[in-house]
C-alpha cells in the first residue's frame, strides 16, 4: 500500500486546523507553564525537547494572530521551532528542526515504518521523576523494537507525561530526538540510529503531487510557495504531476490549501468561569492560573517549602475570585486582587 503524505494524515490535519484558529493573548509566563495551559485548553499534546530552556519567561508583544503564529514566536524566543508530528506538537531547537522533520518523514514513508503511523488507542506515559532509560525500555518492549544502548543516553529526570491517541512514530520522535537519535528503516528493519545520519541531501525529501492536487492548491498559492521556497526542486511529468524535492516544512506549507477549513469555536473565547479539578504544587497551580486567566501574581517565586505544597480543589463554574478563595483556603495564603494584578500575602 502506498504511504500517505505525512502532513495529510487525519491527525495532522486536525492539528493544523487547531493551529490556524484565532489565538487569545496570553500574559508572560515561563515557557513550560504557558505550553501546559495551551495544551490543556486546545487539546493538543505538546512535547518540549529536553534541550529547550523550559523555565525561560516568555515576553511577547500582544497582537491578533493564530495559535500557530503565537507558538512560533514563543518558541523562537528560546531559539526553538515547531515540529508537528501527526497530532503531537514538538518544540525542538531551531538548528535541529530540518533533521528531525526529515527523519520523521522518511520513517513514515518507509516500508517498515509506515505501520507506525496508525494511532494507538492505548495511552503511553510515565510518572514524575522517571529516567529516560526506563521509559525507552518500556517503549521498545511495547512495540517490539530493538533494545537501546543506554550508554548513548545522558542522565535525566522527566516529568509525568502521557501520550493519548498518538502514533508510535510521533512518540518515537519525542523520546529519541532530544538525544539526537531516531527510528529508521534499514533493509526493512526498524533500528534506532543517529539522527544526523538519517538526513542526507540537506534534509530534503521528495513527494509526487498529482496534477489534480496542484490544481486544488491553486495558482496563487503555488506561485507564492515557489517564491518562499526558491531552492525547492520541482520536476513536471508528462501527465502534469510534479515531483518536488524540498525540506519537510516546505511540503507542509504547500499542502495547506488542501486542509478542510474549520470554523473557530467562538464559545471558547472569553471564558470567565472554570470547572474541573485543580491539582498540583501551589506555585505550579498559581503560574498556570496566571497564564489561563491572564493574571499577574506577585511576589513570585514563592518560598520553596510553601511553593511545593499540594493543592487539590474542584472547580464548578468558579469565577477567578472563587478560585483564589479556594486556593487561599487550601494554602493558608491571602490573595488581594486588583484587576489583572494579584498580590500574594505571605504568612
Amino acid at each position: 500500500m502506498a504511504p500517505h503524505h505525512p502532513s495529510m494524515t487525519a491527525a495532522s490535519i486536525a492539528l493544523q486546523q487547531r493551529l490556524q484558529a484565532p489565538c487569545r493573548t496570553y500574559v508572560s509566563a515561563p515557557l513550560e507553564s504557558l505550553l501546559e495551559v495551551i495544551s490543556k485548553e486546545q487539546g493538543i499534546p505538546i512535547w518540549i525537547d529536553r534541550r529547550i530552556s523550559k523555565d525561560t519567561k516568555i515576553e511577547i508583544e500582544k497582537q491578533e494572530e493564530t495559535l500557530e503564529t503565537f507558538l512560533t514566536r514563543a518558541a523562537a524566543s528560546v531559539d526553538g521551532a515547531l515540529v508537528p508530528v501527526d497530532g503531537v506538537l514538538v518544540i525542538v531547537p531551531k538548528p535541529k528542526q530540518a533533521s528531525i522533520e526529515a527523519a520523521y518523514w522518511r520513517l513514515c514513508v518507509s516500508r517498515a515504518g509506515s505501520s507506525l503511523t496508525r494511532i494507538d488507542s492505548m495511552p503511553f506515559g510515565w510518572p514524575d521523576a522517571s529516567v529516560p532509560s526506563r521509559i525507552f525500555n518500556e517503549f521498545v518492549g511495547r512495540y517490539g523494537l530493538q533494545e537501546l544502548n543506554e550508554a548513548t543516553l545522558e542522565y535525566d529526570l522527566w516529568k509525568k507525561f502521557e501520550f493519548r491517541k498518538s502514533s508510535t512514530a510521533s512518540i518515537s520522535v519525542c523520546l529519541l530526538s532530544g538525544f539526537d537519535l531516531c527510528l529508521a528503516d534499514e533493509n526493512n528493519h526498524l533500528k534506532i540510529v543517529s539522527l544526523e545520519s538519517s538526513g542526507n541531501d540537506a534534509f530534503n525529501v521528495t513527494w509526487l503531487y498529482k496534477a489534480s492536487e496542484i490544481k486544488r492548491i491553486g495558482e496563487g498559492h503555488w506561485r507564492d510557495w515557489r517564491t518562499r521556497w526558491p531552492d525547492a526542486v520541482s520536476k513536471a511529468t508528462k501527465t502534469g504531476d510534479y515531483s518536488i524535492q524540498a525540506p519537510v516544512a516546505a511540503h507542509r506549507d504547500l499542502v495547506r490549501p488542501l486542509f478542510p477549513v474549520k470554523k473557530p469555536d467562538t464559545k471558547k473565547q472569553g471564558i470567565s468561569v472554570f470547572s474541573g479539578p485543580l491539582k498540583g504544587e501551589l506555585e505550579v497551580v498559581i503560574r498556570s492560573l496566571a497564564v489561563q486567566a491572564q493574571l499577574e501574581f506577585a511576589p513570585l517565586p514563592l518560598p520553596p517549602k510553601l511553593g511545593s505544597k499540594t493543592i487539590d480543589v474542584t472547580l464548578n463554574n468558579s469565577t477567578i475570585d472563587d478560585i483564589l478563595k479556594l486556593i487561599g483556603k487550601e494554602s493558608g495564603l491571602e490573595f488581594r486582587r486588583s484587576g489583572q494584578r494579584v498580590e500574594i500575602v505571605l504568612p
